[in-house]
């Protein structure tokens, strides 16, 4: 008797757990990222390094503001890169470059369509040693920040 009403209890629990964890899954499955970036590292002269940071933006998080030729959004991506320590906590600052960009689209539709995304990349020479890297994007017209 005692062994079932402790499977009826675990039952019971793990029923919860599901359910309580579904919102969870379901904000999880609907989240979007802002914007995307990536890097990949890659050999250059001597004895440095190349990171190549790649960003793209989606339309529907840019504000874009009316114009004689369509709609145009302007955005600004910065890329910090700090001198690591073994841990991975970031220490000096050794660059940081910032760079703008400008979307022009012919209609209203295309600022909201979801396939829509403005892509763009920079590279930078590293010496050898560990670094952490932090990207920003800021909207022009609006001056959010992601």
């Amino acid at each position: 008797m005692a062994s079932c009403r402790l499977l009826a209890c675990r039952a019971l629990l793990i029923v919860a757990l599901v359910l309580a964890a579904a919102p969870l899954s379901a904000q999880r499955a609907a989240y979007e990222p802002e914007f995307f970036a990536e890097t990949m590292v890659g050999p250059a002269e001597g004895d440095q390094a190349r990171l190549d940071v790649y960003a793209s933006a989606p339309y529907k998080n840019l504000r874009f503001l009316s114009r004689d030729e369509g709609f145009e959004a302007t955005y600004t991506i910065t890329a910090d890169l700090y001198r690591a320590d073994a841990d991975g906590n970031a220490q000096t600052l050794v660059e940081s470059r910032q760079w703008e960009r400008r979307v022009t689209v012919p209609d209203y539709d295309a600022t909201q369509a979801d396939s829509l995304l403005d892509a763009t990349t920079q590279t930078l020479a590293l010496n050898a040693g560990r670094y952490l890297l932090e990207i920003q994007l800021e909207d022009g017209a609006s001056r959010r920040a992601f």
